[in-house]
C-alpha cells in the first residue's frame, strides 16, 4: 500500500519531549501539548476521534469504543449497545457518530472518503 513502502524509519525524524519529568518521544511538527491533553480528557468515546479521517474500500471496519457501556447511534439511528462495536460504512460521507451514557451524550464526527 502507499503506507508501507517497505522502507527503513528514519531515526533521525524523532524529537524528544521533555514534560519536567520524563521524556516523551514523537515527531518533529508533532504538537506534545495538543495530544498530551487528548490523552488525558475525560471524553468517553476512546475511538474514533473528532475529525478522523476513513478511506472507504470494500470492507472498512472502524471501531467505536468507550470507557463505559454506552448506546451508540450512527446519524441518529440506534447501532449497538457496549463498550466497542464495529462500524462498516457503505458509502462516502459525513458520519455522526454519537454515544450516551448515564444521561450523558458525547458526539463525534468522521469522514469517510471514496477510494480514488
Amino acid at each position: 500500500s502507499s503506507y508501507n513502502k517497505k522502507s527503513p524509519f528514519d531515526l533521525n525524524l524523532i524529537k524528544e519531549f521533555n514534560n519536567g519529568q520524563n521524556i516523551e518521544y514523537g515527531l518533529e511538527g508533532d504538537n506534545y501539548k495538543e495530544i498530551l491533553n487528548l490523552l488525558l480528557a475525560n471524553d468517553f468515546i476512546i475511538n474514533p476521534h473528532n475529525g478522523d479521517e476513513f478511506l472507504l474500500e470494500k470492507n472498512t471496519s472502524i471501531p467505536l469504543r468507550a470507557r463505559t457501556e454506552v448506546l451508540w447511534y450512527i446519524n441518529d439511528k440506534f447501532f449497538k449497545k457496549g463498550e466497542e462495536a464495529i462500524f462498516q460504512p457503505t458509502s462516502a460521507g459525513i458520519y455522526k457518530i454519537k454515544a450516551i451514557a448515564n444521561n450523558e451524550k458525547q458526539i463525534t464526527k468522521i469522514i469517510i472518503n471514496k477510494d480514488e
